[in-house]
């Protein structure tokens, strides 16, 4: 497995979000503690609604603090307060800013932003004049890859997966889930384009490869996160400069429980 991508400490203040720029935050959840307080409000009523419906604090937690970055995020760029932050969601879920939201600093389009979390790690990407999407999967093996690949990848992923020899097939079923879910993603399409339509190159440490009709309007890269995990980004066009920060927090330190 390739090693994790360099991640660095954001610049203080953060930089403005430019033209032909891509920030891209990993976010490592502590399962045990509990978010800051001020995260918790400054989530909306139906985010705080969804966040209790979890039946673990764990997973409460991870998306109580996975939404507050991506606020406090958003309104670093767009110097608003995080509270006052509003989002809307196209027919097919893909979330976005509300059409009242500012524009970033110096000027430019809206935001544009996506979010991937998996167990103990989030990814959340921004850029101003580019759509984009992330996934990001924690590497564990499947019993029934074969069977969920035929339901899934294309014909070509389906061999050129079963040509991996069996110690890179976990890597490679996580490398193609993420290739795909971010080209999904970033088209807002969810699920509702057909899976064959396009492929996606699979081989851990091979080059990234998308194979669609607009393919020539994307640009996908492989994101290494950290040990274990499997990250893909795809992004419109293809000059653009991407920057990897790490998000760096210090929650209060009270442990919760993992049951509910």
């Amino acid at each position: 497995m390739p090693v994790p991508s360099n991640w660095l400490r954001p610049p203080h203040p953060l930089t403005s979000l430019a033209p032909g720029q891509i920030h891209i935050w990993r976010l490592a959840h502590n399962p045990q503690c509990l978010p800051p307080v001020a995260w918790e409000a400054s989530l909306s009523s139906d985010e705080l609604a969804r966040a209790n419906r979890f039946a673990f604090h764990r997973d409460r937690n991870a998306y109580i603090s996975t939404r507050a970055v991506l606020r406090e995020l958003l309104g670093q760029y767009l110097a608003t307060p995080p509270k006052e932050i509003a989002f809307h969601y196209a027919e097919r879920g893909k979330p976005g800013l509300a059409q009242t939201a500012p524009t970033p600093t110096g000027g430019g389009a809206p935001v544009h932003f996506n979010v991937s979390h998996t167990r103990s790690l989030a990814l959340l990407a921004f850029a101003c004049d580019r759509r984009l999407g992330i996934d990001v999967e924690f590497i564990r093996p499947i019993d029934n890859w074969e069977d969920i690949a035929r339901r899934f990848f294309s014909p070509s992923e389906l061999a050129e997966l079963r040509a991996l020899p069996p110690e890179q097939r976990d890597e490679g079923f996580y490398t193609c889930w993420t290739r795909k879910e971010s080209y999904l993603k970033a088209r807002g399409e969810g699920l509702h384009l057909p899976l064959d339509r396009f492929d996606v190159t699979l081989t851990p440490g091979a080059p990234e490869r998308l194979t669609a009709e607009d393919a020539s309007n994307w640009a996908l890269i492989s994101l290494y996160p950290r040990q274990g995990y499997a990250a893909a980004l795809t992004a419109e066009g293809q000059n653009f400069n991407l920057q990897l920060w790490d998000y760096d927090y210090a929650p209060a330190q009270t442990t919760v429980s993992s049951q509910p």
